[in-house]
Protein backbone atom coordinates (compact mmCIF):
# COMPACT_ATOMS: atom_id res chain seq x y z
CA UNK A 1 0.00 0.00 0.00
CA UNK A 2 2.60 2.35 0.69
CA UNK A 3 4.76 1.69 -2.01
CA UNK A 4 1.24 2.51 -4.44
CA UNK A 5 0.91 5.56 -2.53
CA UNK A 6 3.95 6.84 -2.84
CA UNK A 7 4.01 6.10 -6.30
CA UNK A 8 0.78 8.10 -7.39
CA UNK A 9 1.63 11.15 -4.91
CA UNK A 10 4.70 11.36 -6.47
CA UNK A 11 3.62 10.81 -10.21
CA UNK A 12 0.48 13.69 -9.13
CA UNK A 13 3.00 16.12 -7.59
CA UNK A 14 1.62 15.99 -4.50
CA UNK A 15 4.00 17.64 -1.81
CA UNK A 16 5.66 15.74 0.92
CA UNK A 17 4.79 12.17 -0.91
CA UNK A 18 6.80 10.26 1.83
CA UNK A 19 3.88 10.34 4.09
CA UNK A 20 3.04 7.55 2.20
CA UNK A 21 5.43 5.31 4.59
CA UNK A 22 4.16 6.50 8.15
CA UNK A 23 0.65 5.18 9.18
CA UNK A 24 -1.48 8.18 9.79
CA UNK A 25 0.79 9.99 6.69
CA UNK A 26 -0.65 7.42 4.32
CA UNK A 27 -4.06 8.43 5.24
CA UNK A 28 -3.17 12.27 4.03
CA UNK A 29 -2.01 11.01 0.66
CA UNK A 30 -4.95 8.16 0.19
CA UNK A 31 -7.37 11.37 0.73
CA UNK A 32 -5.42 14.01 -1.34
CA UNK A 33 -5.45 11.34 -4.28
CA UNK A 34 -8.47 10.02 -3.51
CA UNK A 35 -10.85 12.92 -2.90
CA UNK A 36 -8.97 15.99 -4.77
CA UNK A 37 -6.38 14.92 -7.48
CA UNK A 38 -9.01 11.58 -8.74
CA UNK A 39 -12.54 12.47 -8.11
CA UNK A 40 -15.04 13.78 -10.53
CA UNK A 41 -14.24 17.01 -11.04
CA UNK A 42 -17.32 18.39 -9.55
CA UNK A 43 -16.66 16.09 -6.12
CA UNK A 44 -13.84 17.33 -5.29
CA UNK A 45 -13.64 18.17 -1.50
CA UNK A 46 -10.66 18.72 0.77
CA UNK A 47 -13.18 18.30 3.80
CA UNK A 48 -13.04 14.78 3.53
CA UNK A 49 -9.64 14.09 3.59
CA UNK A 50 -9.44 15.80 6.93
CA UNK A 51 -12.48 13.72 7.76
CA UNK A 52 -10.20 10.71 6.84
CA UNK A 53 -7.25 11.96 8.91
CA UNK A 54 -9.22 13.05 11.62
CA UNK A 55 -10.70 9.11 11.98
CA UNK A 56 -6.98 7.29 11.38
CA UNK A 57 -5.53 9.86 14.10
CA UNK A 58 -8.65 8.92 16.12
CA UNK A 59 -8.43 5.37 16.02
CA UNK A 60 -4.75 5.43 17.55
CA UNK A 61 -5.36 8.52 20.17
CA UNK A 62 -8.74 7.73 21.42
CA UNK A 63 -9.49 4.20 23.12
CA UNK A 64 -13.08 4.62 23.66
CA UNK A 65 -14.15 5.78 20.52
CA UNK A 66 -11.86 3.90 18.45
CA UNK A 67 -14.47 1.65 17.05
CA UNK A 68 -16.77 4.37 15.58
CA UNK A 69 -13.78 5.71 14.42
CA UNK A 70 -12.23 2.41 12.44
CA UNK A 71 -15.87 2.60 10.89
CA UNK A 72 -14.89 6.35 9.65
CA UNK A 73 -11.62 5.16 8.18
CA UNK A 74 -13.10 2.30 6.55
CA UNK A 75 -15.84 3.83 5.03
CA UNK A 76 -13.74 7.01 3.96
CA UNK A 77 -10.47 4.90 2.99
CA UNK A 78 -13.20 2.68 0.72
CA UNK A 79 -14.53 6.08 -0.85
CA UNK A 80 -11.45 7.23 -1.85
CA UNK A 81 -9.72 4.01 -3.77
CA UNK A 82 -12.78 3.99 -5.24
CA UNK A 83 -12.46 7.45 -6.87
CA UNK A 84 -8.75 6.37 -8.02
CA UNK A 85 -9.64 3.25 -8.73
CA UNK A 86 -12.32 4.37 -11.66
CA UNK A 87 -9.81 7.07 -12.76
CA UNK A 88 -7.41 4.79 -13.30
CA UNK A 89 -9.08 1.88 -15.05
CA UNK A 90 -10.63 4.57 -17.13
CA UNK A 91 -7.51 6.26 -18.35
CA UNK A 92 -5.86 2.67 -18.63
CA UNK A 93 -8.73 1.66 -20.89
CA UNK A 94 -8.85 4.47 -23.13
Amino acid sequence: QSIALYKLADKNNIANAWLSWIPIGNMYILGKLGFEIYADDDKKNEVFTWILLGCSAATILLDDLSGIASLGVLVFSTWAYYYIFNKINIVELH
